[in-house]
């Protein structure tokens, strides 16, 4: 049975608003937001409901992994503009696992 969005998966919005507010909130350092941070910003914007920080630091890391697994196979290969936009702000979220692909960087 699948999942609808507003339950306990995130939705392809919740996706891009994590990375756009790690984006928006990372230091100058490039330090990102604490997992507690994130989920005071993203707190009720969410279509995920009650997402905790804890979830917020799972789906961190799962979309790193998606974007390590992308950069090795040579950039998003299916998903069409959904993944591409995820891809695009993942390169904003981490150029240093970028910069690890120089092919891929534009």
């Amino acid at each position: 049975m699948a999942h609808v969005a507003g339950n306990d998966s995130w939705s392809f919005a919740d996706e891009v608003m994590i990375l756009e507010a790690i984006v928006d909130m990372s230091d100058l350092e490039g330090m990102h937001p604490s997992p507690m941070d994130l989920h005071l910003e993203l707190h009720g914007r969410l279509m995920r409901e009650n997402a905790a920080p804890h979830d917020l630091a799972k789906k961190k890391h799962n979309l790193k992994t998606k974007f390590r697994r992308a950069l090795e196979d040579g950039g998003p290969q299916q998903g069409g503009e959904r993944n591409q936009k995820l891809f695009e702000l993942s390169k904003k979220v981490w150029p240093d696992i970028l910069e690890m692909y120089p092919h891929m960087m534009e």
